[in-house]
């Protein structure tokens, strides 16, 4: 184990400092879907003239500004990778079983499609983001695992707007979640454009229902309120969260479509693209995942 763990951290060092046709820059794109959902795009730009020269940009989909690669999001991927290693990865269900508190969160793993997973906890962890923020008194480890939280759920929810083809789903399943998912936000928080007003929504939100059902931004309230509620303590509430999305990560790294991540790391690479590489030449794979008979699976049909 002692050598296996040596070549981990080998492998981890040369992808971090691989030089490739266009240097990686070393940033996490970000995407905060509450403070995007109502951006509607320019329709000098976004129309059926202009999609023969440019690419299209749909509603809601706006990036936040990209933050350099936190240290203490290696440290913790780096970790994770080998605790994992010759273990099947797991949509963040692996972490969630190892705490009592958390093993009720489960439900928010087996939805019908990985890409509804993400967008459920992203908005869940925007909302605990708010509610929970750092204080001078909390502990470093606390301070840790809110950066990777907050960073690498941003970093998903950018993955799922603007790079579909590296996530587990099929991409036009991803972006009909992603589309869904803002039109069901609007009506959902009707004229709500501050974050105080979208956590007042949420809070008021008892059933977790809509008209048509509940949704992925119903679910993500329902699963914030989960979280704040029910888990007392903020450094806990952290530290799950944390995990959740190391594991997160590290389930979407292995995308079957080497051709995406082929094109994105001839152009410097997204922070996936080198997971992926490195799981790749690993042999490291994901677990099938647990979810509903009629889901949105990655297939040719779509």
């Amino acid at each position: 184990m002692a050598r296996e763990n040596m070549w981990i951290e080998r492998m981890i060092r040369l992808v971090c400092e691989v030089r490739l046709l266009k240097p990686w820059e070393r940033k996490l794109r970000q995407h905060s879907f509450l403070e995007s959902y109502l951006y509607n795009p320019s329709r000098l730009l976004n129309n059926a003239f202009m999609a023969t020269y440019i690419d299209q940009t749909r509603d809601g989909q706006r990036q936040s500004t990209p933050i350099q690669l936190p240290e203490e999001v290696k440290q913790a991927m780096f970790h994770a990778l080998k605790s994992n290693y010759g273990t099947k990865l797991e949509n963040g269900q692996a972490s969630l079983r190892m705490d009592n508190e958390s093993q009720k969160l489960l439900w928010a793993c087996r939805l019908e499609t990985q890409t509804q997973v993400i967008m459920v906890w992203h908005i869940a962890t925007s909302f605990c983001e708010y509610q929970l923020p750092l204080g001078r008194s909390d502990s470093p480890a606390t301070r840790r695992s809110f950066l990777v939280a907050t960073s690498l759920s941003k970093y998903l929810a950018y993955l799922v707007a603007f790079a579909p083809r590296l996530l587990p789903d099929h991409p036009y399943a991803a972006e009909y979640v992603f589309d869904q998912a803002v039109i069901e936000a609007r009506d959902f928080f009707k004229k709500c454009e501050k974050m105080e007003d979208w956590v007042e929504k949420m809070e008021e939100n008892r059933s977790g229902l809509s008209a048509s059902g509940e949704t992925v931004t119903n679910r993500g309230a329902r699963l914030g309120k989960q979280i704040a509620n029910d888990i007392r303590r903020k450094d806990v509430i952290w530290r799950i969260l944390a995990e959740f999305w190391v594991e997160m990560v590290l389930y979407v790294a292995p995308s079957d479509d080497a051709r995406a991540h082929a094109e994105h790391l001839t152009k410097g690479g997204e922070f996936v693209t080198h997971l992926w590489a490195l799981l790749t030449h690993a042999g490291i794979e994901r677990a099938a995942p647990s979810r509903p008979r009629h889901a949105l699976a990655r297939s040719n049909s779509l």
